[in-house]
């Protein structure tokens, strides 16, 4: 094997990754949660080449040595992402769940001041328009609310997504699906 000078000497190379992620329900609390080290996911790489020397079966053994070793990391990489991704499904599910919980409050209030408006106009202290922009802020109210349960039972899917339950959950049998049919 023929190889130059310079690839005798020993080679490192550090690698590094930083990725930030906002899961807030708006723009202004994404922006907060960039910085937040519960969201966010580092990794460092180092990776180490020497020349292996004369013996085939050393020279295969330690490469193998390494491989394996790169695939560990590789593999408690993953399990950190997918740890990210799972306290991420949870908080998501906490954010949901308090805006179900205003949201509801919000409708209630909608409706009350509705009814109110009506009374007033039955009263003919009220005019038509104004009822009718209580109507509008209640159905805004009620749609609100509604996309906050769609929201919930949209983190709670995801929830089972990153945790691996959702297709045993849904009764999928991924062996059934696999299996070739003989017809």
């Amino acid at each position: 094997m023929n190889k130059a000078d310079g690839d005798f000497l020993p080679k490192l190379n550090l690698i590094g990754t930083v990725g930030l992620q906002g899961t807030g329900d708006d723009y202004s609390q994404s922006n907060d949660d960039l910085f937040d080290l519960e969201t966010n996911n580092f990794g460092i790489t180092v990776d180490f080449e020497y020349f292996l020397g004369q013996s085939a079966a050393q020279g295969s053994f330690d490469a193998s040595y390494f491989a394996k070793r790169q695939l560990q990391i590789s593999r408690k990489d993953l399990e950190n992402k997918i740890l990210v991704e799972v306290r991420q499904a949870v908080r998501s599910i906490l954010t949901n769940e308090k805006r179900i919980e205003a949201t509801k409050k919000a409708r209630i209030l909608g409706e009350e001041q509705f009814q109110a408006e009506l009374n007033r106009k039955k009263r003919q202290v009220s005019t038509t328009f104004q009822v009718l922009n209580m109507q509008e802020d209640l159905a805004e109210a009620q749609a609100n609310e509604i996309k906050a349960m769609i929201d919930y039972q949209l983190s709670l899917i995801n929830l089972k997504r990153v945790t691996g339950t959702l297709l045993k959950e849904m009764g999928v049998k991924l062996e059934e699906m696999l299996t070739p049919r003989t017809k």
